[in-house]
């Protein structure tokens, strides 16, 4: 699964049959995590 963020950078997730997270990466250009972000829960919209 790939995605931008922000219009500009990538990122990508790979998920196993029982969809469980095995690996997330970024790509070149992605925004650093803001401080009033880092002690919340990403929530992942599936559209």
């Amino acid at each position: 699964m790939e995605g931008i963020v922000n219009n500009k950078a990538g990122f990508h997730v790979t998920l196993n049959d029982r969809w469980k997270f095995l690996s997330i990466g970024t790509n070149k250009g992605f925004p650093e995590r803001k401080e009033e972000c880092k002690e919340k829960h990403a929530m992942i919209k599936f559209v």
